[in-house]
């Protein structure tokens, strides 16, 4: 049946829900890499890394697109749950703000203070690529 080729989609943040609704496929960044969760994937837990959310839709249905950064996955009898750290979808994107935060961001990169500082700074160089990416995409 339709029901049983679906995925029930959520996506939340500390600050609340962001999005549910029904799918066809999902695109989750994972923290070892991109994972895709079809209908009857096997019970998972996942911890989220940085990059793109995409939320394939049912045919007539409404896909999603989200910058994710950080949190949680949880796959169990076609429910796609994520707790994420931070979501954004391409209209709550800054694009002005970007270029700042990149300028700062290439500037440290320069000089890092440590190995770890280096490590973070790269983090936060792919979550501005992963915002920018996903700005390209508002209507």
């Amino acid at each position: 049946t339709a029901e049983t080729e679906t995925l029930l989609v959520h996506v939340v943040t500390p600050e609340g829900a962001l999005h549910e609704g029904e799918a066809a496929f999902v695109a989750v960044p994972a923290a070892d890499g991109e994972l895709g969760v079809l209908p009857h994937h096997t019970p998972l837990i996942a911890q989220l890394g940085i990059g793109e959310l995409r939320v394939q839709p049912t045919e007539g249905g409404e896909g999603a697109l989200f910058a994710v950064r950080g949190g949680f996955l949880q796959v169990v009898a076609d429910k796609v749950t994520l707790l994420a750290t931070e979501a954004l979808p391409p209209a709550e994107i800054d694009t002005e703000a970007l270029e700042e935060e990149r300028k700062e961001i290439l500037e440290k990169l320069l000089h890092p203070a440590s190995d770890e500082e280096y490590r973070e700074l790269l983090a936060e160089r792919r979550w501005l690529e992963t915002r920018e990416k996903v700005a390209k995409h508002t209507a």
